[in-house]
C-alpha cells in the first residue's frame, strides 16, 4: 500500500513539474515574442525617422531621445513651477509643429485629437480645416466647423477656385454677403497674380485704387529687378573683358625681348719671336723652303 502511495506521489510530482516547465516555457516564449515585436516596431520607427532626417538636411538626430531626457531630469526640477511652465511651452510648440505637419501630409483632421487640451484640439480643427479646404479646394473640410467658421471656409474655397479658374463666377454659389467678399478678394488676388489692373475694376469701388496701386508697384518692382539684373550682367561682362585684357598684357610683358646680334671681332694673334720658340721647335720648323735664321 505504501509503495502504491509513493508511486502516485511521484507521478503527481512529475506531472506538476512538467506543467510548471510548460508554463514557464510559455511565459518565456510570450516575452520573447513581445520583445521581438517591440524591436520590430522600434526598428520601423527608427527607419521612418531616419528617412525623415534624410529628406530634411536641416534636421539633426538629438543625442538623447525625449524619454531619455524626461527620465534624466531630477524630480526637484520637474516639480518647480517655472520649469513646468517652460517645459509646457516647449512641448506644446513642438507638438503643434509636428501634428500640423502630419495633417498637411495626410489630410487627417482626426490627428487634432492628439493635442493635450480641449482648447488646442478645437483650435487645431478650425485652423487645419480651413487650411486644407483652401489648399485642396475641397469644401468637405468645412463640414464640421461652426456656422460662422464654416461660411468663411466655404468663401475661402470659392475664392481659391475663382483664382485658379480666373473666373469670378465661382463665387455665385455663396450667400450675398459672402459672395461680395469672395469677388473682392478673388479680383485682388487675380490682379496681383496676372499684373492686370483691369481685375481691380471688378472689386469693391472703395478698394479699386488701392488694388491698382499694388499692381503698379509690382510692375515697377519687376522692371527694377530686371534692370538690376541687366546692369549686373553688363558690369560682370565689363570686368571679365578688362580681366582678359590685363591677362594678355601680363603675358606680353612676360615674353623676353629679342637680343640684337653682336658682331664679335676676333682678337689679333701675335707671332712669337725667335727667342720664344724652343730650339727643338725651331729645328722642327726648319725646312728647305723655310730656313730658320
Amino acid at each position: 500500500m505504501r509503495k502504491i502511495f509513493y508511486v502516485i506521489a511521484t507521478v503527481t510530482l512529475l506531472i506538476f513539474f512538467a506543467w510548471l516547465l510548460l508554463f514557464l516555457f510559455g511565459k518565456i516564449s510570450h516575452q520573447l515574442s513581445k520583445n521581438d515585436a517591440n524591436t520590430t516596431s522600434q526598428t520601423a520607427d527608427e527607419a521612418a525617422a531616419d528617412a525623415e532626417f534624410a529628406d530634411d538636411p536641416g534636421l539633426r538626430r538629438p543625442d538623447l531621445s525625449f524619454d531619455e531626457v524626461s527620465r534624466g531630469i531630477k524630480s526637484e526640477y520637474k516639480e518647480d513651477l517655472e520649469f513646468q511652465q517652460c517645459a509646457d511651452e516647449v512641448v506644446q510648440s513642438c507638438l503643434t509643429a509636428t501634428i500640423n505637419k502630419k495633417i498637411t501630409q495626410t489630410g487627417d483632421i482626426g490627428l487634432c485629437d492628439d493635442f493635450l487640451t480641449d482648447q488646442a484640439r478645437e483650435s487645431c480643427r478650425n485652423t487645419q480645416s480651413m487650411q486644407l479646404a483652401r489648399e485642396r479646394k475641397d469644401v468637405s473640410f468645412c463640414d464640421d466647423l461652426p456656422d460662422g467658421s464654416k461660411n468663411n471656409c466655404l468663401a475661402e474655397v470659392a475664392t481659391a477656385k475663382a483664382v485658379e479658374a480666373q473666373s469670378l463666377a465661382e463665387c455665385d454659389a455663396l450667400s450675398d454677403e459672402d459672395k461680395v467678399s469672395c469677388v473682392n478678394l478673388a479680383a485682388e488676388r487675380l490682379a496681383n497674380q496676372t499684373l492686370d489692373s483691369s481685375w481691380c475694376d471688378l472689386g469693391a469701388e472703395n478698394t479699386r485704387e488701392i488694388c491698382k496701386d499694388e499692381v503698379r508697384f509690382q510692375i515697377q518692382d519687376r522692371e527694377d529687378q530686371v534692370q538690376l539684373e541687366e546692369d549686373f550682367a553688363a558690369q560682370e561682362a565689363l570686368l571679365r573683358e578688362e580681366g582678359d585684357i590685363l591677362v594678355e598684357s601680363v603675358e606680353l610683358e612676360a615674353v623676353p625681348e629679342e637680343v640684337d646680334s653682336v658682331e664679335v671681332t676676333p682678337a689679333p694673334v701675335e707671332s712669337p719671336s725667335e727667342g720664344d720658340i724652343p730650339s727643338e721647335t725651331s729645328e722642327a720648323l726648319e725646312t728647305p723652303d723655310n730656313p730658320v735664321l
